[in-house]
C-alpha cells in the first residue's frame, strides 16, 4: 500500500528506505500509468539527482527540511524555475519563469519535484478532458473523469507518484479532484499561502495554491511548510499565522452555516 505524506517522511528519517528508492518507485508507478497523461512535464532526472543530494545529506548528517526526500508533483500552472509553464494549451508557453514561493518553499524543505502535472485547459473547468495533453482518467475507474482543474496532481497522489501535490483552486480545482478521486484537498484561507507565480483564471483574488494529499494529517504538513507571509506578493498576508494547530478531535469546535445561501 502507498505510504502517506506523514509515513513517507517518518520511514526516511528512521532509515528504512532512502529518498533514491522512494524516488524511483514513485517514477516506476508514473510509467506502469504512462497513459494516464498525468504529466505535461515529466522531471525524472531532475528529480533522481535531487533525492541523491538528499541521501548524501543525510548520510553526512546535515540538517534536512520536513520533507526532505518526499516525492511531490506540481500542477502545470505554477512557475517553477527552470521549466516552462503550460497552462495545458501547447501554444501557450510562458517560458521559464522563477518558481513562485510556494514551490521554492517545498524544495527547500527538501520535497523532491517528479514533475509538473496535468490539468484542465487554462484551469478553467472541472474535468481535466484535455485536447492538448491528453485526458487525466479517474484513477479507481478510468472511464470517468479525474475532476479538475487539478486533475493530473489528485490522479498521481491517488495513483502513488508522489505522496503530495501542489494544486491551485479558485472555484474548487483542489476540492473537486480530491472528492472524485478519494483524497483530501486543502484550500487554504486566501493570502495565507503565496499565489505570486501562479496562472491567474479570472482575477488573482480568487487564486489559491492548496495541496492533494492523502490524509488530515499530511494536509496539516505540508499546510505548515507553505504558509507564511510573501513580502513581494502583494494577496499575501503579511502576518505569520503560525503552524497550523493540531487536534485529535472536533469537540468543542463550532461551525457557521451561512442560511441565506442553502
Amino acid at each position: 500500500m502507498t505510504r502517506t505524506l506523514v509515513e513517507a517522511r517518518a520511514a526516511l528519517a528512521a532509515g528504512e528506505v532512502g529518498a533514491a528508492e522512494l524516488t524511483a518507485a514513485a517514477l516506476a508507478r508514473a510509467d506502469r500509468y504512462a497513459g494516464y497523461a498525468l504529466f505535461i512535464t515529466p522531471l525524472a532526472d531532475r528529480a533522481r539527482d535531487a533525492a541523491a543530494a538528499v541521501d548524501r545529506a543525510r548520510a553526512a548528517g546535515a540538517p534536512l527540511g520536513p520533507l526532505a526526500g518526499v516525492p511531490v508533483t506540481v500542477k502545470d500552472n505554477i512557475d517553477m524555475a527552470g521549466q516552462v509553464t503550460t497552462p495545458a494549451p501547447r501554444s501557450s508557453p510562458a517560458g521559464s519563469p522563477p518558481r513562485t514561493p510556494a514551490v521554492a518553499r517545498v524544495e527547500a524543505a527538501g520535497a523532491v519535484v517528479l514533475g509538473k502535472t496535468n490539468l484542465h485547459e487554462l484551469a478553467f473547468g472541472g474535468t481535466s478532458v484535455n485536447p492538448f495533453h491528453g485526458t487525466v482518467p479517474n484513477p479507481w475507474a478510468p472511464d470517468r473523469i479525474a475532476g479538475g482543474s487539478s486533475g493530473g496532481s489528485a490522479a498521481c497522489v491517488a495513483l502513488g507518484v508522489g505522496h503530495a501535490s501542489l494544486g491551485t483552486d479558485a472555484a474548487g480545482s483542489v476540492r473537486m479532484p480530491a472528492s472524485c478521486c478519494g483524497l483530501v484537498g486543502l484550500k487554504p484561507t486566501h493570502g495565507l499561502v503565496p499565489t505570486r507565480g501562479v496562472l491567474p483564471t479570472s482575477t488573482e483574488h480568487i487564486d489559491h495554491v492548496g495541496v492533494l494529499v492523502r490524509t488530515v494529517a499530511d494536509a496539516r504538513l505540508m499546510l505548515g511548510v507553505l504558509a507564511g507571509p510573501e513580502p513581494a506578493d502583494p494577496h499575501s498576508a503579511q502576518r505569520d499565522a503560525g503552524p497550523p494547530a493540531h487536534r485529535d478531535d472536533l469537540r468543542g469546535v463550532r461551525v457557521g452555516v451561512p442560511e441565506g445561501w442553502f
